[in-house]
């Protein structure tokens, strides 16, 4: 009945065809500067190496030894983008707990695709393969591994059993002509004749599934990650429907290392990106998997979304999971959601209290010995037992010297502690005006014409003000730009619209070990369901590179005002605000005041709506009818 694609992605044995496939999705190869880059990434004789730590079996996992006892390397497959192909590993899913675990917390939603034919792509030992064919009953399993000569010990058997449905291809999945090869495999769907129409509506009887992990993380071709790579390829061939979505757009089910997950499914308004939003625009992406919070460091590198707005999400996920059946159960979960329920309990059900009841509750935990790791930065973290273990910091002239610094010390770490307590309360204070800011801009955008308005328009511009000159007081410049971001935070959990997909997530994610996957890692597995493909981006063939071009030339500038945004990437485009009713739309998540509204703020609706009113604006620059017209400007500024 279904057919679905399993894709563990590889590295590819063919430079030019990865750039082929970079120029079919792109339009072009990358420039110089990033092909420089890959050249330096993978000429590097210092390439990182796993540490021992990581490629050690857990005696939990038989797997995991049987792959140890493998070796390094990627097999046959030969990774020409990289020059040490034999400092990689394919990590893979070695704990068969965590793979029933996710068949079990999300089978009613694979029901529909039992009986499909199963295209897997690179499946290595097959681990997963085996428990998605298990629980699917597959009509045809397409085995697809390259390094044949490393795994094929454990597929052999697979295509060896009696009334088997596995059947092998020789194809290199990460090169283009591989990918087109696809469709001729799935001998069970309707073939599309040239130049009929490609179905717009998602295809149940197709499901992508895939394992997109190397250890130590695999360069693409003009990229960091080769996840990250794939992940956007496979997001444009959906919309694009193309190789295996050319039967309609399919959902998709990655294995990714939870630090690529992120750039997907941004978990706050300052990680939000062109990929994040790329994806996004196109599918709803959940995350069914996830790894333990990773430590959060001091300075740069601690902004991000602060721990009231981080569990006042998670509670609402848990209520939204709890109402459809879908609790964590108890083995999936970490202290976090712990957390959650107690706040839940003391917030009556609302997930909300301000930062400095959260940071007091998490000192509480702390100091019980509950584990609040990624929450709050190690140095905080630290400063509460410092505090705990000195009460006295005060320095006597009859102390030794050694005694005197640690009493130094430590005052000078309670002294950081309390003043960070002193600027959480300070940035809420702060957002509460520019949540008012917003409230009052929902009001006006309700009301007539009249005195009444005039008058709380006036108030409005006395509220910005304020709010500008409180933000500037602020010290230093970083926690100016926490305050900006905790405002952004606040506001994409109160406001309409897809902003941030992970703040509507209908559960929570199971929470696995790392030594469930080998090398032992930090593992996300994502779930891609694809929208439907709007009519009018089936008028022409080439309609989505223009779509892609456009979304990045504005969110270059994703962190600007929207109307700033639009004047760098074409002077006198911020008029083109005035032709999309939906950005000042409440109900959409718009606002009235768009220098408030930030680039990346926008939701894939309201950014589709400005793309069609720069298509048809008069005064658009007439070579940007080249596909790639902001990208080349781009580079060239």
């Amino acid at each position: 009945m279904y057919s679905i694609i399993q894709c563990r992605i590889a590295p590819s044995s063919g430079f030019l065809k990865l750039r082929a496939l970079h120029r079919r999705v792109h339009g072009s190869a990358p420039t110089q500067k990033a092909a420089s880059r890959r050249k330096a990434t993978a000429s590097d004789p210092k390439a990182p190496e796993q540490s021992e730590g990581k490629l050690k079996p857990s005696g939990t996992y038989p797997l995991s030894e049987q792959l140890h006892n493998l070796g390094r390397g990627l097999g046959e497959t030969k990774a020409e983008y990289t020059k040490t192909p034999s400092q990689f590993l394919k990590t893979q899913i070695v704990s068969p707990d965590l793979c029933d675990d996710v068949l079990k917390y999300i089978g009613p939603s694979l029901d529909k695709h039992k009986g499909c034919d199963i295209v897997d792509l690179n499946p290595g030992a097959g681990l997963w393969s085996q428990k998605l064919h298990e629980y699917l009953q597959p009509r045809s399993h397409i085995l697809v591994e390259p390094a044949w000569d490393k795994y094929g010990t454990f597929l052999q058997p697979l295509l060896d059993a009696p009334n088997s449905t596995y059947k092998l291809a020789k194809l290199d999945p990460c090169e283009y002509e591989s990918l087109e090869d696809i469709p001729k495999y799935l001998e069970h769907q309707e073939q599309i004749p040239a130049g009929h129409p490609r179905p717009l509506e998602p295809n149940d009887s197709v499901l992508v599934t895939g394992c997109l992990m190397w250890d130590p993380q695999l360069p693409g071709y003009g990229s960091s990650s080769m996840a990250r790579q794939v992940l956007f390829h496979f997001s444009q061939m959906a919309q694009a429907r193309k190789t295996m979505h050319a039967f309609g757009p399919a959902r998709m089910l990655f294995w990714t290392p939870t630090d690529v997950s992120k750039t997907v499914l941004a978990r706050s308004s300052s990680t939000m990106g062109k990929l994040d939003f790329f994806i996004k625009r196109g599918a709803d992406v959940r995350e069914v998997v996830t790894a333990m919070h990773a430590r959060r460091v001091q300075g740069k590198g601690a902004l991000g979304r602060e721990p009231r707005y981080e569990l006042e999400s998670v509670v609402k996920a848990m209520q939204r999971g709890k109402e459809q059946g879908m609790e964590l159960p108890e083995h999936r979960r970490a202290p976090i959601h712990e957390f959650a329920d107690d706040v839940a309990r003391l917030s009556g059900g609302t997930g909300i209290l301000n930062g400095t009841e959260i940071r007091q509750y998490l000192k509480e935990q702390e100091l019980a010995g509950k584990d609040t790791t990624g929450l709050l930065s190690d140095y905080y973290r630290e400063g509460f037992h410092v505090e705990a273990a000195n009460p006295d910091t005060s320095t006597c002239a009859n102390l030794g010297s050694k005694e005197k610094d640690s009493r130094r010390k430590a005052s000078r770490t309670k002294s950081n502690v309390k003043k960070t307590e002193k600027d959480v309360k300070v940035r809420d204070d702060i957002v509460d005006i520019g949540e008012a800011v917003y409230w009052k801009e929902v009001e006006i955008l309700g009301m007539t014409d009249g005195e009444p308005k005039e008058d709380a328009m006036e108030d409005l511009e006395i509220m910005k003000k304020n709010l500008e000159i409180l933000i500037k007081k602020v010290s230093p410049a970083t926690v100016q730009v926490q305050v900006r971001t905790d405002i952004d935070d606040r506001l994409t959990l109160r406001m309409p619209g897809r902003r941030i997909p992970w703040d509507l997530r209908p559960y929570e994610p199971l929470v696995m070990q790392a030594e469930e996957v080998w090398p032992a890692n930090r593992t996300s597995l994502l779930d891609i369901q694809p929208f439907s493909v709007p009519p009018n981006q089936d008028e022409q063939d080439d309609i989505l590179d223009y779509i892609t071009d456009f979304i990045t030339g504005l969110l270059s500038n994703g962190h600007k005002p929207l109307p700033e945004a639009l004047e760098i990437m074409e002077n006198g485009a911020s008029e083109l605000i005035e032709q999309v009713p939906i950005l000042k739309d409440p109900s959409k998540g718009g606002r009235l005041d768009m220098s408030a509204f930030k680039a990346k703020m926008l939701t894939p609706e309201m950014l589709e709506a400005l793309f069609w009113a720069y298509r048809e604006w008069p005064f658009r620059n007439p070579e940007s009818n080249y596909a790639k017209y902001f990208q080349r400007k781009g580079q060239m500024q």
